[in-house]
């Protein structure tokens, strides 16, 4: 009898452990989505935000380090920039004054409902005051090349998704220890994501 109330606790955390899993898949998903929807149907145009009416700031958090550009968006919120590997070493040079940006370069991609700002490139004063300039791409937001490479990661993603799902329901349906009830919940938590992220992508691709 112990026994069996151990392996039912193993069997749950493992199921639990899973949807988890599967519920990182699904927001990856959907960020990658989002991001295909951005490049194949905004409008795209470049925009220019000068330091003197769109003053910067980098900030240094517990994890990360951000760029904030003020009043980017016509909202006038700020714009946050992730200091990634590839921006590192400008945001650094930033933060410590070594440079002082004068430009910021943005593709400003827009509907009638949703707005996305991508940083294209930083122009600055390096330390004899020479202008000087960092591009974040060398390519359109929207260009042949990053929508393709985008679909192949959306692909991937929903790939990944289906095979985890599939391999979950098939956990449950064989388990001995989870009941009716949870079986049944379990392929409701499965199916229904599913069909909503398959749906959603093939509207997208068609449209």
């Amino acid at each position: 009898m112990l026994i069996q109330a151990a392996e039912n606790r193993m069997q749950f955390a493992q199921f639990t452990l899973a949807v988890c899993f599967i519920g990182v898949i699904n927001s990856m998903s959907d960020i990658a989505m989002h991001e295909y929807k951005a490049l194949t149907q905004f409008n795209w145009q470049m925009q220019s935000l000068f330091t003197e009416d769109h003053p910067y700031r980098v900030q240094q958090f517990k994890t990360e380090m951000k760029l904030f550009i003020e009043q980017a968006y016509p909202s006038g919120k700020p714009l946050a920039l992730i200091c990634d590997k590839n921006l590192y070493a400008i945001c650094h040079l930033l933060q410590t004054e070594q440079i002082h940006a004068t430009e910021f370069v943005l593709a400003l991609g827009q509907t009638e409902t949703d707005l996305y700002l991508k940083l294209q490139a930083i122009r600055y004063l390096d330390s004899s005051a020479q202008p000087q300039a960092y591009y974040a791409s060398y390519t359109p937001a929207n260009s042949v090349a990053k929508i393709n490479r985008q679909f192949k990661i959306l692909l991937g993603t929903i790939i990944l998704n289906v095979m985890a799902s599939f391999f979950l329901g098939y956990e449950a349906y064989q388990s001995k220890y989870l009941s009716r009830f949870v079986q049944r919940m379990s392929y409701s938590i499965i199916l229904i994501p599913q069909l909503i992220l398959l749906y959603a992508f093939t509207a997208l691709i068609s449209s």
